[in-house]
């Protein structure tokens, strides 16, 4: 056979195949070459392999502020966006803060995403020890956060398995390491704070562990500025 073509689809690989001369040994020959010997002249093989189920989206940080006006004032530090496609990464600082305001210890940044039969991202922020003015301190955080949708027309599916450590509030026992998500309140002397801040929706999920709204001028931050600390968010399209 001349010019030999074909195509062959197996589990969603598809290869493409062409042989220059291909011939195939049918009848006994004075070379002794067996029956069904098949010779190949000249051949060229490409492969693809099956497309993604879709792709990944998402991104964790330790800490950002942001001024009423949306400008960035500080941040994101340790940060780390979900790659698209398969990937893993890892972003970590030994310590951060703000002027006046607040300081953090390390901060670690995960991330990983698949996108083959199953779609996932996921995310993990966490910061070790921070302290606000000294009126929130705490021992540890873990922002942490995945979106999986196993096949392309499933439900998607939402976790959220953050956590705090030694989560203290002058003045206000009742906040500490069992607070609900979506909990707010005022802090005399900084502003309104949300703990476990919980934003979700139909192919994804954010989580704030700790949400800042200041009531006054702090350091080099405007009232209405925006304080975030450990940070997770991903989804899937």
């Amino acid at each position: 056979m001349l010019n030999e073509q074909y195509k062959v689809v197996v589990d969603g690989l598809v290869r493409n195949t062409t042989r220059a001369l291909s011939v195939t040994i049918q009848a006994p020959n004075r070379l002794g070459i067996p029956i069904g010997t098949q010779i190949v002249v000249g051949q060229s093989a490409a492969y693809l392999g099956s497309m993604a189920k879709g792709y990944t989206v998402g991104q964790g940080y330790g800490l950002k502020a942001n001024a009423l006006d949306g400008a960035v004032k500080a941040g994101p530090v340790s940060y780390l966006p979900v790659a698209c496609v398969t990937g893993a990464g890892r972003a970590n600082v030994v310590s951060t803060g703000l002027p006046l305001l607040a300081s953090l210890g390390a901060v670690d940044t995960t991330t990983s995403s698949t996108t083959g039969s199953t779609v996932k991202s996921s995310v993990t922020s966490t910061v070790a020890g921070a302290s606000v003015l000294n009126l929130i301190t705490l021992t540890a955080i873990k922002a942490q956060t995945s979106t999986t949708r196993p096949t392309r027309t499933s439900p998607v599916t939402l976790s959220d398995t953050s956590q705090f450590v030694g989560l203290k509030v002058a003045g206000m026992p009742a906040i500490n390491d069992s607070v609900k998500p979506n909990t707010t309140v005022k802090i005399p002397g900084l502003g309104s704070v949300t703990f476990h801040r919980v934003a979700k929706t139909s192919n994804g999920i954010r989580v704030t562990m700790v949400y800042i709204v200041l009531d006054r001028i702090l350091g080099t931050l405007p009232t209405g500025s925006v304080v975030e600390i450990g940070v997770s968010e991903t989804g899937v399209r």
